[in-house]
């Protein structure tokens, strides 16, 4: 006696696209995390220009500004949440 089992059709993706999308989206993680920290610590240490606007956004920011701490604490905090979610991710 003679069985015959037919398994269906399998859709099985290759390992280069598999890992071609591993690979960009850890060059996306890599690239967002430098430039999210890149400018967490430019507005730590003030190393962008402030322009100066008649809007209220502008005056917001103004004001903040000339508060003396509060750019650097929002810049530090952000810096260091980033470092924590990349670090968390890994």
């Amino acid at each position: 006696m003679h069985t015959e089992t037919t398994l269906g059709s399998v859709a099985v993706q290759s390992t280069s696209e598999k890992s071609l999308a591993q690979y960009l989206l850890t060059a996306e993680r890599v690239v967002m995390g430098v430039i999210l920290v890149a400018c967490g610590i430019s507005g730590f240490f003030n190393l962008l220009m402030h322009g100066t606007s008649a809007d209220s956004v502008a005056q917001a920011s103004g004001s903040l500004l000339k508060a003396g701490f509060m750019f650097p604490l929002l810049k530090g905090a952000e810096t260091l949440l980033q470092l924590w979610v990349a670090k968390a991710r890994v």
